[in-house]
């Protein structure tokens, strides 16, 4: 095996373990939401705020987070951002509550890291012919960190307290640091005049970029409408418990992360098609998925077991393609900040979305639901397909 292919795949670990990390954090906050609200005896909106001011804080940090991708490196943004983001909350399984949820805050902030830093780290690293699917496997540990969290935490709550439980997410992430010191180093410290210059954000959002970030926007959106209300629609439809009808998500789960690896797998291998029919393909079937689920006569597990795979597959595993195309577009030197900038509308795009499509479902009923959902990816498709069609825009 040459150096350089060995050193990609040290790197590409790397970058898989401290994304894991971050998902087992990110996620693992709402998971312990159920134990929070009962030993401190708050209402709902109480322990949800611990989300929300996470939320926050990472809608404010991906801009800053980007820009530090492009001036300090990296790795070394990386190793930062997974290592105070542990010892924060690592501090927080001890605090009381209102000072918790300022720590959450905090907390946020250095998560937005994760995907400008780490999505970067494996785009540099990896040939142009390989690169889709390193990418996707990076993706991958989004949803792999969320099962991991799904599974473990509630456990470490149930026989030693939450308290515990946020300390080894914290513990796992500080690991997920170590991981990509040990496995990718901090690379070259960038010298003043080597630093990226700081590009006007109304220059990065060009026409392209501009029709890239409104379907990732829209498939953001469908993504956390997806995670959100499909248990609902289980345990409504199907009529089961709440907690039956929550186990349904390992289905959609596990669609993301084989759809992750298989789009990047069929990228690399069709590199003709990458730039502008895959995404178009993954909008066309996320469509048929979402129609589906609102027009087919849905009312046993098995076959809601089945649409949650396809749902995962169409609907959660845009982000690979998405960051390789907004990469190419913007180059590689601005990708961080382009990232930052575009990952803040996104971040807007499913607070919008899922509240929203929420209401449509009380006003109406879930399938209606799916049904708007569906328009909106087709309208993201259709914008998608005007990218690199004017003159002087890059085609791909």
């Amino acid at each position: 095996m040459k150096v350089e292919e060995l050193s990609a795949r040290r790197v590409l670990l790397a970058a898989v373990v401290a994304q894991t990390a971050f998902s087992i954090m990110e996620q693992g906050v709402p998971t312990l939401t159920a134990f929070v609200e009962e030993d401190l005896d708050l209402s709902a909106a109480a322990a949800g705020s611990m989300v929300a001011v996470m939320g926050v804080g990472r809608l404010l940090g991906f801009y800053p987070a980007g820009r530090a991708v492009d001036i300090v490196g990296e790795r070394r943004v990386l190793v930062a951002g997974s290592l105070v983001a542990g010892v924060l909350m690592a501090i927080t399984a001890g605090l009381p509550f209102a000072a918790m949820l300022i720590v959450f805050f905090a907390i946020g902030l250095f998560l937005s890291t994760a995907t400008p830093a780490g999505s970067k780290l494996v785009y540099t690293m990896f040939a142009v012919e390989r690169r889709e699917l390193a990418m996707g496997i990076r993706q991958a540990a989004v949803p792999f960190g969320g099962l991991v969290a799904a599974i473990a935490l509630p456990l470490v709550a149930d026989h030693a307290g939450w308290r515990w439980a946020l300390g080894v997410s914290g513990a796992l992430t500080c690991v997920g640091a170590a991981v990509v010191l040990r496995l990718a180093g901090l690379g070259p410290r960038a010298t003043f005049r080597e630093r990226a210059p700081r590009p006007p954000i109304r220059g990065l959002l060009t026409r392209d970029v501009r029709l890239l970030t409104a379907w990732a926007t829209v498939m953001v959106g469908g993504q956390y409408v997806l995670v959100t209300y499909f248990a609902l629609d289980v345990r409504d439809r199907a009529h089961v418990e709440t907690a039956t009808a929550a186990l349904l998500l390992v289905s959609v789960q596990a669609g993301s992360i084989a759809g992750r690896i298989a789009w990047g797998w069929v990228a690399d291998r069709r590199p003709d098609t990458r730039a502008r029919l895959l995404p178009l393909t993954m909008s066309g079937l996320g469509v048929a998925t979402a129609v589906g689920l609102a027009v087919l006569p849905l009312d046993g597990l098995l076959v809601f077991g089945v649409m949650g795979v396809l749902a995962g597959l169409t609907i959660n595993a845009w982000q690979g393609l998405w960051m390789t195309r907004l990469t190419d577009i913007v180059g590689v030197e601005k990708a961080g900040t382009a990232a930052g900038v575009c990952l803040t509308f996104l971040a807007l795009g499913w607070i919008v979305f899922t509240p929203a499509l929420g209401a449509i479902a009380d006003a109406s009923s879930y399938p209606v639901m799916w049904g708007v959902l569906a328009a909106a990816i087709f309208l993201g498709g259709v914008g998608f397909s005007r990218i690199g069609t004017q003159a002087g825009t890059a085609s791909g």
